[in-house]
């Protein structure tokens, strides 16, 4: 009787030892089939495309569907190739800011995964598609379990701040971008501030009796148009400048009174702006006697017009942002 406990206890640390080495065995298969480059991204093979399309824990799978070309007689997909760079960029973002988020970044070459191509019918490149992670209720599989698509247009491959927008709404994480240097955009901006310098410096400057008053009155008036325009609200919020559709056009302003994007301030500043210069004008249109009495008139009825058409334009945006206005 002894002897039959000892037999079976043996019996017991034997399944226990070979239960575990198959565990390890698979857990270091898994690990292996999960290799990430530096870009933090997975590439998806004819090898490794089973075991990965079935889903990993609780992971969201971000799948970028693309076609490289190293040959002649192959059609090249540039916008692929010019995408790539903005998924690295968004997947490498999102493995140093939130090494704990449960995603997974994969990369397929059709070329080089003919299964995938079959399995979800493509026809066209490139897609991104984001899958939900796996649930116990019922078998999971890149092409049958529902996901969410990127829609691409012609500039996604220049407009990265979509792209992980995108992103961090569909995964519930927060992403950071640092802006690129664009040298053309820079010149651009160089080029309208020295005109804006100089003529401000030369025609305008020398005119002025009390050049103190002046700059006071622009300082006090600055700080007024930031106030009434939300740029704290935005600063606290830490909302950016730009905002664009899914067809990657600006939003200059968002519907509700409860939120606003960055831009807001501007246009809004500058609708307040133009409005208050055109009061202006008006009041001390009569003041200027070197002007003649027919001409001072047209001038009058232009300057009415073009405030009733700011004044109708400032509430048509208003209406955006509360629909329920009535006047």
């Amino acid at each position: 009787m002894l002897r039959l406990r000892v037999k079976s206890a043996r019996l017991l640390l034997l399944l226990g030892f070979v239960l575990a080495r198959l565990t390890v065995g698979l857990t270091q298969g898994n690990d292996e089939l999960l290799i990430r480059d530096d870009d933090n991204t997975i590439r998806v093979t004819q090898e490794n495309y089973h075991a990965l399309s079935r889903g990993t824990g609780e992971y969201y799978s971000v799948l970028f569907i693309t076609m490289r070309s190293t040959q002649n007689d192959v059609p090249d997909c540039q916008l692929c190739h010019d995408f790539e760079e903005i998924y690295r960029e968004v997947s490498r973002t999102i493995g140093i800011q939130s090494p704990n988020a449960n995603v997974l970044f994969y990369i397929a070459d059709v070329h080089e995964v003919s299964d995938l191509v079959n399995d979800l019918q493509l026809k066209n490149v490139p897609h991104v598609v984001v899958y939900n992670p796996p649930t116990t209720d019922a078998p999971f599989s890149w092409s049958e379990a529902p996901f969410y698509q990127y829609q691409f247009t012609s500039k996604s491959s220049e407009d990265h701040l979509h792209f992980a927008s995108f992103m961090a709404e569909t995964l519930h994480v927060y992403i950071q971008l640092e802006e690129g240097f664009d040298i053309r955009e820079f010149f651009a901006y160089f080029c309208v501030f020295i005109v804006l310098f100089v003529g401000i410096k030369k025609g305008i400057f020398p005119k002025l009796r009390s050049k103190t008053k002046v700059g006071v009155m622009l300082m006090c008036f600055t700080v007024m148009i930031l106030s009434i325009c939300g740029y704290k609200f935005t600063q606290i919020n830490n909302i950016p400048l730009l905002a664009r559709n899914e067809e990657g056009q600006i939003m200059f302003f968002s519907g509700g009174m409860g939120w606003q994007f960055g831009i807001e301030i501007f246009t809004v500043g500058l609708m307040y702006i133009v409005m208050s210069s055109l009061v202006l004008g008006l009041i001390y249109l009569n003041n200027w006697h070197t002007m003649a009495n027919n001409l001072g008139h047209v001038i009058a009825a232009i300057t009415a017009v073009v405030l009733f058409y700011m004044f109708r334009y400032y509430v048509s945006c208003y209406r955006i942002k509360q629909a329920d206005y009535p006047f």
